[in-house]
């Protein structure tokens, strides 16, 4: 270790009230930080920084200390500050490289990722990290891999492709031992613990982070958005129940809409395919009704009593279940009955939606639709989930 880390650490005074956490705007633990360090419990300080701040390294070359935990010091009043910009560097650059070394090891809890972009995979390397057995769901290469080139991006002077960049962001968490799997998510229940439902089986776990980017529109079919829980679902596994021998209709082509009627077929009396004008691209059973034109209303005032098609025909129904291309992160979030407003996914401070265990990262949640965003918020998300997972 530098000596003159040490000689800052022993500067501190380890004061009752420390000026220098309130000064801090993220409130870091400093006089916790600098006890552990200099008790020789690098690792502990690592993580407690990490776990408050999951871009501390970062924060310790760029942030304003002079103004905000250093400005506040006690010993500043009469002479020099404990510079704890160099505390904070020299742990966290060594915690973290010591991080990259490869798996760590299990503490027997399971986090399922969905998504395999910035946010899902910076949220997978942090719950790995933290010996959370961490796997990734993803149907392939996302929207990162479709941009010619990012420019500007920090730790890449010269411009750098999305497909490269997002392939050395997934070899970095195979590094510490995330596992990718290539399937495509259709469901997200919950029993007695989280359960994410693929085309390839099912994935339990105690905690699962939705990373998918974002959510395409509702399609604007008259009468959708006001029938919603009146008739109009997002989930036959959730609702299935409650359209026990009545006719009901799926609005979708593919293999997302397969697994929903799947899911109404021993339960309803009917099941129609509205294809709403697209192409079919999934093979459905032979009781299954297809209809391929063009949707003008889902007709009902209280509830839905059915469709109206292009054409004039009427098709009477007691529910319609929207399944269109595959199941993003908002139409998972609905599913279990997390909050969603205007296509955005509700999160807290600490990424965790309104269902407990199940997080959010990304543009899924909305505001800036940026890379560093994404990192940032999938980066909060792993470090709480394992914090949770820890403390359950």
């Amino acid at each position: 270790m530098a000596l003159h880390v040490m000689d800052e650490a022993n500067h501190c005074l380890g004061c009752k009230v420390p000026r220098c956490q309130q000064g801090c705007p993220i409130h870091t633990n400093i006089p916790e930080v600098i006890r552990l360090l200099k008790a020789n419990k690098l690792d502990e300080a690592g993580r407690m920084l990490f776990e408050n701040n999951p871009l501390t390294t970062v924060c310790s070359l760029v942030c304003n200390h002079e103004n905000q935990c250093e400005g506040h010091c006690v010993r500043g009043i009469k002479g020099a500050p404990v510079h704890f910009s160099v505390i904070e560097n020299y742990i966290s650059s060594t915690y973290a490289s010591q991080m990259t070394q490869g798996p760590a090891p299990s503490n027997g809890k399971k986090a399922a990722i969905i998504g395999s972009g910035p946010a899902g995979v910076s949220a997978a390397l942090y719950t790995a990290r933290a010996g959370v057995d961490t796997t990734v769901l993803t149907r392939g290469p996302g929207a990162l891999d479709r941009a010619e080139l990012i420019q500007n991006y920090y730790g890449f002077a010269a411009p750098i492709s999305g497909a490269e960049l997002e392939r050395q962001g997934i070899e970095g968490a195979k590094a510490v031992g995330v596992k990718f799997v290539t399937t495509e998510a259709v469901g997200l229940t919950y029993t007695d613990k989280l359960t994410v439902e693929t085309l390839d089986g099912d994935y339990p776990a105690d905690a699962v982070v939705l990373a998918t980017g974002a959510s395409r529109a509702t399609p604007r079919i008259p009468g959708l958005a006001g029938l919603e829980g009146h008739g109009v679902s997002y989930c036959a596994t959730c609702d299935a129940f409650f359209y026990r021998g009545k006719d009901v209709a799926v609005v979708g082509s593919g293999e997302y809409a397969l697994h929903e009627v799947q899911a109404l077929l021993p339960v309803a009396a009917s099941v129609t395919l509205l294809l709403n004008g697209a192409p079919l691209a999934a093979e459905f059973p032979p009781e299954v009704t297809v209809r391929p034109e063009k949707i003008d209303a889902i007709l009902g005032e209280q509830t839905v009593t059915g469709v109206q098609l292009s054409g004039g025909d009427v098709v009477e129904l007691a529910g319609v279940f929207v399944a269109l291309g595959v199941a993003g992160s908002t139409a998972l979030a609905r599913k279990i009955g997390a909050a969603v407003e205007n296509d955005r996914i509700v999160t807290d401070e600490k990424m965790q939606t309104t269902v407990p265990g199940l997080y959010a990262a990304g543009d899924c949640t909305g505001g800036l639709l940026q890379v560093a965003k994404a990192v940032y918020e999938g980066a909060l998300a792993g470090t709480e989930a394992a914090k949770a997972l820890r403390k359950g």
